[in-house]
């Protein structure tokens, strides 16, 4: 009987199927790690796309406020008169205004005016709603983050062709109703990116 007819009639010699399972391996191997790394890439990919998202959302929101404010003083919860716009007092506030909105909220109040407060804490940038202009100091807000994960944030403000650190200008006896040009808004994030925007108030000046 030959080798050919032994080979049919008996199968694999044991080198073969030692070759085999060899080979069967290594490729496992590689599979696994294509795979892994399929996984891994998904992965990354929508926490950055949700992390994008996230900041492009914030921007809008800062965008919206910005372009609806107007010249309008409230009073604070003790009953002092606050401008239209005020850059923060400390404490993690970073910026206050009053704004004009499309529709009245119900859940917070009816008017179609509110005042907003921007406050960092813990890295995060909440943003704080009253339903009501002049408050007191039982009145309540609505809040909600807008952005995670920051180290740092700053606002500059513009007007008559130069850019300022406060709001209302600290050297000048500014109405309480005035509104700066345009704001600058910085932000780095913990992770060390950094995010520059320019966005135009819109209110009347």
């Amino acid at each position: 009987m030959n080798t050919g007819m032994a080979r049919r009639l008996f199968g694999f010699t044991l080198i073969e199927l030692l070759i085999s399972i060899a080979i069967f391996s290594v490729m496992s191997v590689f599979a696994y790690q294509g795979l892994r790394n399929f996984m891994l890439a998904r992965t990354i990919i929508s926490t950055q796309s949700a992390l994008f998202a996230e900041i492009v959302g914030g921007f809008t929101i800062m965008q919206q406020d910005f372009g609806e404010v107007i010249p309008r003083p409230v009073r604070d919860g003790l009953g002092s008169p606050e401008p239209s716009m005020r850059s923060g007092l400390g404490r993690g506030e970073i910026l206050a205004l009053t704004r004009h909105t499309a529709w009245a909220d119900m859940g917070i109040g009816s008017s179609d005016l509110k005042r907003i407060e921007y406050r960092l804490a813990d890295g995060q940038l909440f943003r704080r709603v009253w339903g009501v202009l002049d408050r007191t100091p039982d009145t309540t807000f609505h809040e909600r983050v807008i952005l995670n994960n920051l180290a740092q944030i700053s606002l500059r403000y513009h007007q008559q062709e130069q850019w300022m650190e406060v709001w209302p200008p600290a050297d000048q006896l500014a109405p309480l109703n005035a509104l700066p040009d345009a704001i600058m808004v910085s932000v780095i994030f913990s992770d060390g990116r950094s995010i520059n925007r320019t966005m135009r108030v819109s209110g009347p000046n």
